[in-house]
């Protein structure tokens, strides 16, 4: 994970040298659910395959859009005013004798890296 981070600062120091300003930040989300929920692929119905779901409490396959998650009154992350929601594919292990097992899904860690255009005249 330390080398993501280091990624992260190299893009944000190559963004400044070019004449870009880099915002960086993360976050750190606990597990909040795992189910067969995708309300962006599959809104309303079972997805097929199950996700490992962390941030906002008001998480639902029948989400209508990306405001109902902020309208969550808890998240799993360590950010509080950041109430989105993040979900991804769980993993499975392939046993030796043919069976699967969930890989244990401990949470996620985000970064964001947002570039945007110094205006010179700004910092004169």
């Amino acid at each position: 994970m330390l080398s993501c981070h280091y990624v992260a600062i190299l893009l944000g120091c190559t963004a400044v040298v070019k004449g870009l300003y880099a915002g960086e930040f993360s976050l750190q989300c606990a597990p909040l659910t795992l189910q067969r929920s995708d309300p962006l692929v599959s809104p309303g119905i079972a997805s097929n395959h199950v996700h490992c779901i962390a941030g906002g409490n008001n998480f639902s396959r029948n989400m209508p859009g990306a405001l109902d998650a902020t309208d969550s009154p808890q998240t799993s992350c360590n950010v509080d005013i950041d109430h989105s929601n993040y979900w991804v594919p769980c993993l499975y292990h392939i046993n030796g004798n043919n069976t699967y097992s969930l890989v244990p899904y401990t949470g996620n860690v985000c970064w964001t890296l947002h570039l945007s255009r110094i205006d010179q005249h700004t910092l004169d």
